[in-house]
């Protein structure tokens, strides 16, 4: 008896096999759908430019096939050339664009493609050429990628004649011959590096070139502190020289600025011979001398005397005969005054130190001196090159032997910073096109209304002597060495010698 069933309901093979049926159409079988998917998945890494091509040749096989239309068996040779002569010469007016597309055609062409849509079954993707889509590929087996890979990536940096030179002598050891050319493993190398760069750069050139070229930087927002919460500590040779004060010599003096991260403003800074840890010291000294109160962070370079023991030392030891723990570092004894720590910038890493920016401001203040040197071996100015008599001549006549001392770069330091603060700063979202001591006044006037700002707050005398040195000496005989100095106290007289020490502060530099 039969029966009606839902077509919904019947499974999706069922319902297609019937619709097939019903548009009589013939049951695909393994073999069809194989044609076809390698169809579908001939079309997906067909080159656009090979499609475009494609579409040409059909527009023209169109006309060509209403061309020979009606021709018989012994005039066909005949209407195909006589259609290629009319293609040629563009006289075929609806196809002159195909005409500048493909250039002269002959009928062995046209036939060639007739028959290449045949197989198609009529698809004109059928038409599209086959070079071109494997362009950039080339025949490396696996075995001689890893051997060219192993020496692609050496911390050496070898050039590409030696690694494929290194890796034919490698396998033929092995006993497999490389059989591909030169340019062939050339090409391979370029498109692997090109694909991996990452990967490349690193090995040959270090993490610093990997983090410079590929990993996105860090966006700091100036938003979220204020003047003081972070003050950036950093040492600069200077490109002109100066009289060093301690051997009355010229010399190339250093400079450690302390900058406001805020509103990269120069707050404190110092000259020395080197970067050392007094210099530093009465850098950041007059840093907070300058701010008015502690602040919350230092941010230093990552050079030694910024990891001197002076600032950063831990040492939980018993208390002294003043009653306080000897061997603090400068930060820990901040902290009572609201300091909440330091950091210390990546190595060879300028980007995230932004008083590096300002030392590139710097080198107009530096051109300005009449000693100036130049800031690269590549820029130095003409005095300071070979074989240069005239300008050596010219330079001694204008500037003699006078040498600039401290006192007098200091004070012209000074009148660039005044000149410095009141620039325009970039137009970037934060700053705006406003100057330095707007943003300094602005964030200050916050910082001075904000809770707890009291706190901060430290004296002339109270400053002197947290920022004094520690040691610890031994009582010989009543007194203590140093600096080559014998130093009395009666507090000393009554201690055997050598078992008693005592620690002595002392102040690293004198205002």
């Amino acid at each position: 008896r039969p029966y009606q069933i839902n077509f919904t309901a019947l499974p999706d093979v069922v319902r297609d096999s019937v619709l097939r049926q019903m548009r009589g159409e013939k049951e695909l079988t393994e073999e069809d759908r194989a044609r076809r998917s390698a169809a579908f998945q001939a079309r997906t890494e067909t080159p656009a430019h090979n499609v475009e091509k494609a579409y040409v040749r059909n527009s023209i096989l169109k006309v060509y096939r209403e061309f020979l239309c009606g021709a018989g068996r012994g005039e066909l040779l005949a209407r195909k050339q006589e259609f290629c002569d009319r293609f040629n010469r563009g006289w075929i007016t609806e196809l002159l664009e195909e005409r500048e597309a493909v250039g002269s055609l002959s009928w062995k062409t046209l036939d060639t493609w007739q028959k290449m849509l045949d197989q198609a079954e009529g698809d004109s993707w059928g038409l599209a050429p086959k070079y071109g889509t494997s362009r950039g590929l080339v025949a490396v087996s696996e075995f001689e990628a890893q051997a060219l890979l192993k020496h692609a990536i050496n911390p050496n940096g070898l050039p590409y004649a030696t690694i494929i030179s290194e890796a034919r002598k490698e396998l033929r050891r092995a006993g497999y011959e490389m059989r591909l050319s030169d340019a062939t493993y050339q090409r391979w190398l370029k498109r692997h590096g090109t694909d991996n760069g990452y990967l490349h750069d690193m090995m040959r050139h270090g993490e610093k070139a990997l983090n410079d070229l590929y990993i996105p930087p860090i966006r700091r927002d100036l938003d979220k502190i204020e003047v003081g919460d972070i003050l950036v500590a950093d040492g600069h040779t200077l490109n002109f020289t100066m009289l060093d004060p301690l051997t009355n010599r010229a010399k190339r003096m250093t400079l450690v600025v302390v900058f406001d991260f805020k509103s990269s403003m120069p707050v404190g800074v110092e000259f020395s011979a080197t970067e050392n840890t007094a210099a530093i010291a009465s850098a950041y000294r007059r840093a907070i001398k300058n701010l008015g109160f502690v602040p919350a962070m230092f941010y230093t370079d990552n050079g030694r005397a910024f990891k001197s023991g002076f600032f950063t030392k831990k040492v939980d030891m018993p208390r002294n005969i003043m009653g306080e723990k000897a061997f603090t570092g400068l930060f820990d004894r901040l902290k009572p005054y609201g300091f909440k720590g330091h950091r210390n910038a990546l190595p060879y890493h300028g980007q995230s130190k932004p008083v590096e920016r300002f030392f590139g401001s710097m080198e107009e203040f530096s051109r300005r001196m009449p000693t100036y040197l130049g800031n690269s071996i590549d820029n130095r100015v003409a005095s300071e090159r070979r074989n240069e008599k005239f300008a050596r001549e010219l330079r001694e006549r204008w500037i003699g032997g006078a040498q600039p001392d401290i006192r007098s770069v200091y004070a012209m330091l000074v009148d660039w910073f005044a000149e410095y603060a009141h620039r325009p700063m970039s137009s970037s979202a934060f700053y705006a096109g406003r100057k330095p001591i707007e943003v300094f006044t602005e964030s200050m006037e916050r910082v001075r209304s904000a809770p707890g700002f009291s706190g901060r707050i430290i004296d002339d005398l109270e400053l002197r002597y947290l920022m004094m040195a520690e040691a610890i000496r031994t009582i010989r005989n009543g007194k203590v060495r140093m600096f080559n100095r014998e130093y009395y106290a009666d507090e000393l007289v009554g201690y055997r010698p050598g078992e008693k020490s005592v620690v002595v502060r002392y102040d690293l530099f004198d205002e």
